[in-house]
């Protein structure tokens, strides 16, 4: 099993000495990033790991892995409102890895757009993200008419739902509220996130398992 963390930034870039000492301290395998807002000039780095971004200057997306974790393949989508980034990843299983920003900005219709083009994905696949959508079914406080929409795609696509155990987004007006999350099929071994009050954004991040192993250490 590899240990996953996703992470809304809100800008990256001046983050990276935290973010990679929480990873070496918590020794996660996989960085799944939103709101990079990094741009194609931008230069990151983190020790071990292989990065794969799709920029954007106020969204973006990043992953992180670990370089001993085979894996091949990069997919994107990139619209004005959203971001998706997609790795195929080998391990017990072989499957689809994917981290994913929906702005807050995006109507309904094109949120509803941007999900389904995300769960089309075929084959099994782990997805997390800010998805920006309220829902009970990943333990919102309330249902939002995006969240709704993405609830019953995942009930059609047979996506299974993992809610994190509390808030992530903490804003600094308003309640806060559970907006980043995580999407798998056909993969057993998925956990439900657990939410970590730690980095300096307003959203903690989440740490979850899926089933990957590295070939051998660094």
């Amino acid at each position: 099993m590899s240990k996953v963390l996703f992470w809304n930034s809100q800008s990256l870039k001046n983050k990276i000495p935290e973010l990679s000492q929480y990873v070496e301290k918590h020794k996660i395998d996989i960085i799944l990033i939103a709101e990079t807002w990094l741009t194609d000039k931008s230069k990151i780095y983190i020790p071990s790991f292989n990065c794969y971004r799709n920029d954007r200057s106020h969204g973006g997306v990043a992953i992180f892995i670990r370089k001993n974790i085979t894996h091949s393949s990069i997919r994107l989508i990139s619209l004005n409102y959203a971001d998706a980034i997609f790795l195929t990843v080998h391990g017990e299983t072989t499957f689809t890895l994917g981290a994913i920003y929906c702005s807050p900005s995006a109507s309904r219709e094109q949120a509803k757009t941007f999900f389904t083009q995300v769960l089309s994905i075929t084959g099994p696949c782990a997805i997390a993200g800010d998805f920006n959508a309220k829902h009970r079914s990943w333990n919102s406080d309330k249902n939002c008419r995006k969240g709704s929409d993405l609830a019953k795609l995942c009930d059609l696509k047979s996506f299974n739902i993992h809610g994190p155990d509390g808030p992530t987004l903490i804003p600094s007006r308003g309640l806060p509220s559970t907006v980043d999350f995580v999407l798998s099929k056909s993969i057993v071994g998925v956990t439900n996130p657990k939410t970590v009050n730690e980095l300096s954004s307003d959203h903690f991040p989440i740490l979850f398992t899926i089933p990957v192993s590295s070939k051998s250490p660094d």
